[in-house]
């Protein structure tokens, strides 16, 4: 997992995003995924699957492992 600290805007809007998830997938992250959801470069493929109605098509190339 590639992390590094993203500005303080750039996390503002993911946990705004996160937020912003149906309770139903917000709650089916674990911790680790949370984290990974707010901090992380590149997702891996099955938080992307999770996650996957809700991404738009550029978002999920930037994001997902099995899309670079």
């Amino acid at each position: 997992m590639s992390k590094s600290k993203a500005p303080i805007s750039e996390l503002k809007k993911r946990q705004d995003a996160l937020s912003s998830l149906p309770p139903t997938a917000r709650n089916s992250l674990s911790p680790e995924e949370v984290e990974i959801f707010l901090h992380g470069d590149v997702w891996p493929e099955e938080l992307c699957h999770k996650l996957s109605e809700f991404l738009f098509p550029l978002e999920d190339e930037k994001l997902c492992k099995d899309k670079i």
